[in-house]
């Protein structure tokens, strides 16, 4: 490899700090960006990953030589803001060390095929920590996004205890193939683990539903009675008592017009 490669990685390694400075004056100053202390010490962090980055690469046969922990540690450091920002910056930056480098070609004069070298992979790495920070962006949301929907699942049928042995579940707003299914796997054995005797399923809040999720809630009553569970179902409306009859599902449980009228006749006969 041609010495001056050695030596623009060994500026970009051991004059890191202040081609950092530099870097970020310039990307202030072009794009009149306003950010405070915490800020620049963070946009510092950011590039100095990179020209780490691209320091070492430039003298390694392979990008691979590095390790999981600095790729990782880049990887955090370029997390910190929104992705659209955050890919701006992996453009200002580049462009501004271009110009630095520009700027000092004719201390390393290098020869054109080398040039177009050094440029192909400086793009290389800028495009890859891109895609990286892409990626690692979509599988963040993905992430919260299950966390969401889990959370809007607990809160669209809480177990409410209401005396001991009695609780109450409101099954609450749309009800979908996703939701129902959530109802039987994990909320139905948590019912068998909290000492339930008598489950009362209120329909009152369900403001939308489907023929597959209708058939699915009137047999999780089924489900109820292995566990040792008696279920009484309140709150069904006209629609969706047509619905079952649609489907012709057998109600085999007592049903209630609301919790109230339950509980009443729950401890008007507590055997």
């Amino acid at each position: 490899m041609n010495h001056s490669i050695h030596e623009i990685s060994a500026l970009l390694l051991t004059e890191k700090e202040s081609i950092t400075d530099e870097i970020l004056r310039k990307t202030i100053k072009k794009n009149h960006l306003h950010i405070n202390h915490t800020e620049i010490a963070d946009h510092k962090r950011m590039i100095c990953s990179l020209l780490t980055k691209i320091g070492n690469s430039l003298v390694t046969a392979s990008e691979e030589m590095h390790t999981e922990a600095e790729h990782e540690q880049a990887r955090l450091h370029f997390q910190i803001y929104p992705l659209p920002y955050t890919l701006k910056l992996l453009s200002w930056f580049r462009t501004a060390l271009f110009e630095i480098l520009s700027n000092k070609s004719d201390t390393f004069q290098l020869p054109k095929e080398q040039v177009i070298g050094l440029i192909g992979k400086i793009l290389d790495i800028f495009d890859s920590e891109a895609h990286s920070i892409t990626y690692n962006s979509m599988i963040s949301e993905k992430r919260i996004l299950k966390n969401m929907k889990k959370e809007m699942n607990e809160l669209a049928a809480p177990i409410v205890p209401i005396r001991t042995g009695i609780a109450v579940m409101p099954l609450i707003g749309e009800l979908q193939e996703e939701r129902a299914n959530y109802i039987t796997t994990e909320v139905l054995p948590k019912v068998a683990g909290m000492g339930v005797e008598i489950l009362i399923l209120d329909f009152s809040g369900i403001k939308s539903f489907d023929t597959y999720v209708a058939h699915h809630l009137f047999h999780i009553s089924d489900i109820l009675q292995l566990l040792g569970i008696d279920t009484i179902i309140t709150g069904i409306n006209p629609h969706l008592a047509q619905v079952a009859v649609q489907l012709g599902i057998e109600i085999r449980i007592k049903t209630y017009k609301n919790v109230q009228q339950a509980l009443e006749k729950i401890l008007a006969n507590p055997n």
